[in-house]
């Protein structure tokens, strides 16, 4: 599905999550009609980085969510932390609710409700979590639920049998069918690597496939440590390992705070001070400059000088709209 903006070119209609450098590796937000896959390794916080741009999707647009839970990591308490448990679909409590949470695990279940809901004109994401998990049915009834030699790849199969049909029926939707994948180490080459889980069948339906790799975890003075001990949250690198939207092997950093989100502030910070303008003199200068935690900013709407990290967040915090716009506007 093409539209045309206003300078007659074709582009890709998106959903906007308004966290600034998932936006930037999808190349402004998560694809209409298409299906992305995000895989990391495990305890990074995948489930609560889409729990978040899939809160604000909804915020934003007025859409719904189908979040398929298989691994049962969507819980309510992480909702409640985040701040998006109002948003939960309750029959009783709250019918308007447009998250909308599913437990299945298996193909046949999965595949009928992507039929379904995508076709709901207020369907804006579906989130598989995790399509690794996925099992068939028939290997419930299996005596050894699957596990001998004579069904290894099974799971790999199963995918590939309904890998084109998902394509064809998403591309007829205004919504973004996302794959999320496990993370396991490749030891057939000749170092180690991490890798997505399962075969190739979803690696080539996705128009977009990200994959995180932990660099540093976030400690409680939001500083990045190595230490596991006093983490608070994880500083994750992502890069798009395919993408279709724009250019591959893009990447970028996403701090993400366990239970709270991802912090726009930070990566609002890390591009102020990794971008610059050129004075009269002709000397680059950043936006954000840092002095032994003395923090100046050099803005069009903000020439101020701060101490500390807190205080620079208070600050960032104060001007959020405007330096949001002001980034925007510089990298459109």
């Amino acid at each position: 599905m093409f539209q045309i903006n206003k300078k007659g070119e074709l582009y890709t209609p998106k959903y906007k999550t308004d966290l600034l450098n998932l936006d930037v590796l999808l190349n402004g937000g998560f694809p209409k009609g298409r299906v992305i896959g995000i895989g990391a390794e495990w305890g990074v916080g995948k489930t609560t980085l889409l729990i978040q741009a899939c809160g604000n999707i909804i915020e934003k647009y007025d859409k719904k969510v189908y979040y398929i839970d298989v691994e049962g990591g969507a819980t309510y308490d992480l909702f409640n932390s985040m701040g998006y448990a109002e948003l939960l679909y309750n029959p009783n409590t709250n019918p308007n609710g447009k998250f909308i949470v599913i437990t299945t695990e298996t193909i046949e279940n999965i595949t009928k409700i992507i039929n379904r809901v995508s076709k709901e004109d207020d369907t804006g994401i579906i989130v598989i979590d995790s399509a690794t998990q996925v099992i068939s049915e028939k290997q419930t009834k299996m005596d050894d639920l699957g596990a001998s030699k004579k069904h290894i790849g099974y799971a790999a199969r199963m995918w590939s049998r309904v890998a084109k049909p998902i394509v064809a029926v998403m591309k007829k939707t205004n919504a973004c069918l996302v794959l999320v994948h496990q993370a396991r180490t490749d030891i057939s080459g000749f170092k180690p690597r991490v890798v997505a889980s399962g075969g190739n069948a979803l690696k080539h339906i996705a128009s977009a496939e990200l994959w995180g790799k932990r660099k540093k975890w976030i400690d409680n003075v939001f500083s990045t440590t190595t230490y596991k001990s006093k983490a608070i949250g994880a500083y994750v690198e992502f890069t798009t390992n395919k993408n279709r939207l724009c250019n591959p092997f893009t990447k970028v950093n996403i701090p993400i705070f366990f239970g709270r989100g991802v912090s726009n502030l930070w990566m609002f910070k890390e591009w102020l001070e990794n971008n610059s303008f050129e004075n009269e003199d002709g000397k680059e200068i950043p936006y954000l400059k840092d002095s032994n935690s003395w923090f100046q900013f050099n803005l069009p709407f903000l020439d101020k000088k701060v101490h500390g990290i807190n205080k620079l967040y208070d600050l960032m915090h104060e001007h959020f709209k405007k330096i949001k716009s002001f980034i925007e506007e510089k990298r459109n």
